[in-house]
Formats: structure tokens, C-alpha cells, sequence
């Protein structure tokens, strides 16, 4: 599927969105090997980039949650839905260096965990576009709404979304796990996307960019503008700080996620035999464009706890403190954390 099946194709299908960056198909479906150089490039552009994305988002992310689990409230709606943002992103950067693997050599984990890595990279990846969502929303209420909500939120709303969000995540990783098998070449095995109907094919793109694509995009761009708006009206000194993060967040989040999204819809296009992306030339560019953007796409990872770290001076603070070995709890923490603060420059540097 979609993304996807970011990991594999299916075998009958034609597929740009494959795991295996080492063949494509022709047009009655058989396997044809890319060339020589072709298949290095794609191996190993695609294995090394997972392998430095995983080492900077496994720091980036250990330090968040650490930092949240650490020096934060826990009882603060934001600090929760931004732990399991940063719960969500590991997921996914965990799954990177099996893949990798995959990718420089081939698959050589079995079959049980063809599926189960398969689950991990989805749970992962819905996950994080979820709770980013939530995060996003949380922010807006608290900004924009700050005096109603001191009087409102009680802890088991938070929980319940939290649980609510996590269901539909694992409902939707299932299938991908379900519908993934190893396939055996000459040259290796393959973890690859059992074979669907062309139908179901196109709903698991619908469902990919509608739901966790598009749905979070309106979202993130409706909340964050409300946001700005009122942070400007704000007359704190600190408020520039807030804009800036703002800003960061949603280039990242447009940067990163809108050219694998451009991808995946033209991929959608090439299954229902459009013209001009069926041919051998423009199915090469799709395999090229599809291991670009997908990596891209999986930079978010560590970028996006480093806008929190960095763009923060709350967390450059806890950052300072762990590099002087201070791990423990912050003996100011009552007053500096603890109490519930409404001021919008506090908020929206979360």
C-alpha cells in the first residue's frame, strides 16, 4: 500500500513505494532488476540515510523523554500528548535499523518479523501524525482559549483521547502487517506487500494521505494561524520566541511530508494506468522520487524534537543541566513547573 508500503511492493502490482529499492516490474508485472549502479545508489542512499536518521533521532527523541519525563508535569495535558509524540517518533526510529539492513543487503530477519517490523514502522508513523494533531490542538486551545480552559480539561479527557488515538493507530497498522510476506529470489529475500486488489490498493492511499496526511495539515495550518494571531496581540518580550517556533514547526511539518504525499498520489495515478506514468523512463523517476522523499519524510524524526529542544528556552535549560551531569529531578521544580501558568509566551514554547 501507500507509504507505503514504504517497505514493500506487491508482487503483482506495480509499485513505486517499495521497501526494495533493488527491482522494479514491468508492465505484465514480472520482476526486472534496476542496473548495477542504479541498485547501488538506491541501496545505499537509502540503508545509510536510515542509519544516521536513526542515530540523531534516538538522541533527539531519549533526550524529549527524558526531559518530559524528567523535569516536566506530567499532569499538563501538553506535556502528555507531547510524550507520546516523542513515544510515537522512537517507535518508528527503532524499526530504521532493520531496514537498513534491508536495504544494504537483504532481508535476512524471517518471516515473523517481516510483519512485526512492518507493524512497528506503521504504528510508529500514524502515531506520530496523530499526536501531533493533538499536540497542535492542545496548543490552540490553551493560546486561544486560556481562560476558559484554566476552569475545564480534567486529566481523564486527556487519557481517553490518548486511547482513543492509539486504537486507531493500531487499527490501521494491522492490515500493513497482515498483508506483508517474505518472497524468495535468487539474490536474497524480499519482505514485501502480499498481493491486494486494485481497489483496496487505492483505499490505502485514500486513507494514507486523506486521514493522516491531509486531515492533520488543515488542522496544523487552521490552529497554528489562530495561534500567531493571537501571540502577536501579546505583549510579552517573549512572544517572538513563540512566533518562530510556530513557523518552524509548520515548515518542517509542510517541508518534510507534502513531496512524499505528491508521490504517493501520482503512485495512485501509475496503478490506475495513466498514460504518462506508465512508461519505463517515468516508472524509473517514480523509484528515484519515491526513496528521496520517503527519506525526507523520515527526517522528522529528529527534527522534530530538535525544534522543541532548540527553539525552547525551557528545554535549552534542561539540555544545559544534563550536559553537567544534573540528570535528576530539578529542585525548582514546584516553582518553576508545577503550577499551572496561562501566559501565552509560556505556553506556546512547549
Amino acid at each position: 500500500m501507500m507509504l507505503a508500503h514504504s517497505l514493500a511492493p506487491s508482487t503483482d502490482v506495480p509499485q513505486t513505494t517499495d521497501y526494495y529499492p533493488d527491482y522494479n516490474y514491468t508492465d505484465n508485472g514480472s520482476v526486472v532488476f534496476l542496473e548495477e549502479d542504479e541498485q547501488q545508489f538506491s541501496s545505499t542512499f537509502s540503508g545509510v540515510c536510515l542509519i544516521i536518521i536513526f542515530a540523531l533521532s534516538l538522541v533527539g527523541n531519549g533526550f524529549l523523554l527524558w526531559a518530559l519525563l524528567v523535569r516536566e508535569d506530567l499532569t499538563k495535558p501538553t506535556t502528555l500528548f507531547l510524550l507520546q509524540l516523542a513515544v510515537s517518533d522512537l517507535l518508528l526510529t527503532l524499526s530504521f535499523p532493520f531496514w537498513a539492513v534491508y536495504f544494504l543487503h537483504d532481508w535476512v530477519f524471517g518471516p515473523a518479523a517481516c510483519h512485526l517490523l512492518v507493524f512497528v514502522f506503521f504504528l510508529g508513523f500514524y502515531s506520530y501524525m496523530l499526536f501531533l494533531v493533538a499536540v497542535t490542538v492542545d496548543r490552540y486551545v490553551s493560546v486561544v482559549h486560556a481562560v476558559r480552559v484554566l476552569r475545564r480539561r480534567p486529566s481523564w479527557c486527556v487519557w481517553l483521547s490518548s486511547a482513543a488515538l492509539w486504537l486507531v493507530c493500531v487499527a490501521a497498522s494491522i492490515p500493513e502487517a497482515v498483508h506483508t510476506q517474505t518472497v524468495e529470489f535468487v539474490d536474497g529475500t524480499l519482505c514485501v506487500q502480499a498481493d491486494r486488489h486494485l481497489h483496496l490498493q487505492l483505499l490505502g492511499y485514500a486513507v494514507h494521505i486523506g486521514l493522516f496526511f491531509l486531515l492533520p495539515v488543515v488542522l496544523i495550518l487552521f490552529c497554528y494561524a489562530r495561534i500567531w494571531a493571537t501571540v502577536l496581540r501579546c505583549r510579552s518580550a517573549r512572544r517572538y520566541q513563540a512566533v518562530w517556533l510556530i513557523f518552524a514547526v509548520v515548515a518542517v511539518f509542510v517541508a518534510c511530508w507534502t513531496p512524499y504525499n505528491v508521490v504517493l498520489v501520482l503512485g495512485a495515478l501509475q496503478d490506475l494506468g495513466v498514460s504518462a506514468l506508465v512508461t519505463p523512463a517515468a516508472k524509473q523517476k517514480m523509484v528515484h522520487a519515491y526513496y528521496v522523499c520517503h527519506t525526507l519524510a523520515c527526517c522528522h524524526c529528529f527534527l522534530n524534537p530538535a525544534l522543541h529542544i532548540f527553539c525552547s528556552s525551557r528545554f535549552r535549560g534542561y539540555l544545559s543541566a544534563f550536559c553537567r551531569g544534573n540528570w535528576g529531578r530539578s529542585q525548582t521544580y514546584d516553582s518553576q513547573n508545577g503550577a499551572r501558568r496561562s501566559t501565552v509566551s509560556h505556553q506556546t514554547t512547549v
